[in-house]
């Protein structure tokens, strides 16, 4: 075999290899215009995925490598079906009767990824992040539920997601879920220790130290927060886009 053909066809068994693994699907991919479908009434209608708006936080996301022990998927039936998921998922709520009045639960698709890089994560050290958003939401409501009475009397102040996912960000350990003792990494970096002038930082963090000092998360720690809270990806997709809950593949 001649130099030449050697070296013409090692360049052609790579390109082929690039343009069909990589190229072509990201040419493909890189300008979704929206999925087409008919509603109930037979209304035809095109879903189209919103685009995230929280660059800064998904640097920072990366930067502080929290892809390494979250993932932000939620597989799918091939890979182990996770639909059936808590939180997961996404949720199913119910009227005063018992009857589903919504049921957002779903598996991800590849609409759902409108980040610059998709952060889909490496391993599971930690809780899946692809619905976070929501379930803190949802964590936070129960809570002042329970808390309710003393709230109203005015012993304690309402939570806010804002507050909790701070104190998760500037030690994991302060608020732990279910009994389990997090491993994840603190980020003090992120927050900066002010004097407490006048009233006090209304974003200060409920924790105590030496006298006349507060912690303030600093715009890394507010972009990382917004991020985080924008991961609410259990929005209903039209039949078809989606392996969306059913009654059979619940019984299943």
């Amino acid at each position: 075999m001649k130099v030449k053909t050697f070296f013409i066809g090692l360049i052609a068994s790579f390109g082929l290899a690039l343009t069909f693994v990589v190229v072509y699907p990201y040419m493909s991919m890189r300008n979704q215009q929206g999925f087409a479908y008919e509603d109930e009434d037979g209304n035809k209608k095109i879903y189209v995925p919103a685009d995230s708006h929280h660059k800064k936080g998904e640097q920072i996301y990366r930067q502080e490598n929290c892809q390494a022990c979250h993932t932000q998927v939620v597989r799918n039936s091939e890979a182990g079906s996770e639909i059936f998921r808590a939180d997961w998922a996404g949720y199913q709520f119910t009227d005063a009767d018992g009857d589903v009045i919504l049921d957002s639960r779903r598996e991800s698709t590849m609409s759902d990824y409108r980040d610059e890089f998709a952060s889909i994560g490496e391993r599971r050290n930690g809780p899946d992040l692809m619905n976070y958003g929501v379930r803190i939401k949802v964590q936070v409501a129960k809570a002042n539920l329970a808390n309710k009475k003393a709230i109203d009397a005015g012993e304690m102040k309402p939570f806010t997601a804002d507050e909790l996912i701070y104190l998760r960000l500037y030690n994991p350990r302060i608020v732990e879920m279910k009994g389990m003792k997090s491993i994840c990494a603190s980020n003090k970096h992120l927050f900066d220790k002010v004097p407490n002038a006048g009233q006090g930082s209304p974003l200060a963090l409920p924790i105590v130290t030496r006298s006349g000092i507060q912690i303030v998360p600093n715009s890394n720690a507010k972009a990382l927060k917004d991020y985080l809270l924008g991961k609410d990806h259990d929005q209903v997709l039209p039949e078809g886009l989606s392996k969306a809950q059913t009654p059979e593949t619940e019984a299943k």
